[in-house]
C-alpha cells in the first residue's frame, strides 16, 4: 500500500466539482459515443485522439476531433446519440450530494463539458440540476478551461455574492488540472476515478501551488461531511 496518510479537514460553505468521471462515469461511454459521431461525420477516431483531445472545451474538442467546420454539427449529433449511450452516477455522488445539501452547502459544477448536456445528464442519474447554485460549461467559462485558474473566476463571482470566500470553497475532480483551483484560494481534493492516481495528484499539487499535501480519495464515498467543513480519510492505493 503507497500514500497513506491522516485524515485532512477541509473548512466548507461551498462544494464545486468536475462533471465527467467525478459526478458521473464519463469516459466509459463517452469514447464510444465520440467514435459514432465520428463514424456518422466520416471521420474515424482513434482512442489516442480521443485521450489527447479529454479536458478540453466540449467545441474545442469537436473541432479537433472532426474538424473545424464540423464543430456545431459534431456537437448537433452528440445530444442527438445521448439516449444510447446511458450515464450513471459515480459511486456515493448521490448520498454525498444529499449529504452537503443537509448541511447547507452551496453546490457548483465547473466543467469543460456543455452546460445543457450537463444538465440533461444530471437528470438522467436522479439529480435536480436546481440543487446546483450554478452550472458553468466550457461556453461559460470561455475563452479559459482548465487548467488556467481564471476558469473559475464567474463562480468566485456567484459565491462571492452569497458571502463566501475562496478560502470556504472546495474544489472535486478527477484530473490533475482540477488542481489549478488551488492557485484562486480553493481548496481542492482528486478522486482517483478517472486516469491521474495518487501520485499525479501529489506532483501536480507542488507544481500549481507548492502545497505539500492534495487530499485524494478513492471516490466520492469516501469524504465525510460536517458541518462547516470536508473530511478526507487516509488514502489507501492498493498495489497491482
Amino acid at each position: 500500500m503507497i500514500g497513506v496518510e491522516y485524515p485532512i479537514e477541509l473548512p466548507c460553505r461551498a462544494v464545486v466539482s468536475d462533471h465527467d468521471d467525478t459526478v458521473i462515469v464519463s469516459r466509459r461511454t463517452e469514447y464510444p459515443r465520440m467514435q459514432h459521431v465520428g463514424q456518422i461525420l466520416g471521420r474515424p477516431i482513434t482512442r489516442r485522439q480521443l485521450d489527447a483531445s479529454w479536458g478540453k472545451g466540449m467545441g474545442d474538442q469537436c473541432a479537433l476531433l472532426y474538424g473545424e467546420a464540423n464543430r456545431e454539427k459534431a456537437q448537433e449529433i452528440h445530444r442527438e446519440l445521448a439516449g444510447q449511450y446511458p450515464r450513471i452516477a459515480q459511486l456515493g455522488c448521490l448520498d454525498i450530494l444529499a449529504d452537503m445539501e443537509a448541511h447547507d452547502m452551496k453546490l457548483g459544477i465547473v466543467s469543460a463539458h456543455n452546460a445543457v448536456s450537463i444538465r440533461a445528464e444530471l437528470v438522467e442519474i436522479g439529480i435536480n440540476p436546481a440543487a446546483f447554485l450554478f452550472i458553468h460549461g466550457d461556453k461559460e467559462t470561455s475563452p479559459y478551461h482548465k487548467d488556467d485558474p481564471r476558469t473559475f473566476n464567474p463562480a468566485i463571482q456567484i459565491l462571492a455574492e452569497h458571502g463566501i470566500s475562496p478560502e470556504e470553497t472546495v474544489y472535486i475532480g478527477d484530473d490533475i488540472r482540477d488542481l489549478s483551483a488551488l492557485a484562486v484560494g480553493w481548496g481542492a481534493i482528486g478522486v482517483t476515478t478517472g486516469v491521474h492516481s495518487y501520485g499525479d495528484f501529489q506532483a501536480a499539487g507542488r507544481e500549481y501551488s507548492g502545497v505539500e499535501r492534495v487530499p485524494v480519495v478513492r471516490s466520492l464515498a469516501d469524504i465525510r461531511v460536517e458541518t462547516g467543513k470536508l473530511i478526507v480519510p487516509p488514502f489507501v492505493e492498493l498495489a497491482v
